[in-house]
């Protein structure tokens, strides 16, 4: 990515989600090529920005997390059965941070 303007987005960092390869690509970091045949495929991709490290696992690992119950109230429940978690931030919808947990190390 050559260039990114807007209200500190020079800072984040851009992720390309290509949900059909399973692959997620820092775009502040290395460029994304694909091979697509001729039509429409509105789901395939996904932009993530984000401040932070957020994407640090491969998509496989991304693909079995299961957060249940939903809707929660009082707690929920990640299980994670191909990576360890180390830390968890749950935000808003407007970004807030609303509950963190670190120092995990656990698959659940």
């Amino acid at each position: 990515m050559v260039k990114r303007e807007g209200i500190a987005i020079e800072a984040a960092t851009v992720y390309l989600i290509d949900k059909e390869l399973g692959t997620i690509t820092d775009l502040t970091l290395e460029k994304y090529t694909f091979v697509s045949g001729e039509g429409n495929f509105p789901n395939r991709f996904k932009v993530v920005f984000s401040e932070e490290e957020i994407l640090g696992l491969n998509a496989i690992a991304l693909d079995v997390i299961t957060i249940h119950p939903n809707p929660a109230s009082n707690f929920i429940t990640i299980d994670s059965p191909t990576a360890l978690i180390s830390d968890v931030t749950l935000r808003d919808m407007q970004g807030k941070t609303i509950a963190f947990q670190n120092n995990l190390n656990t698959n659940e």
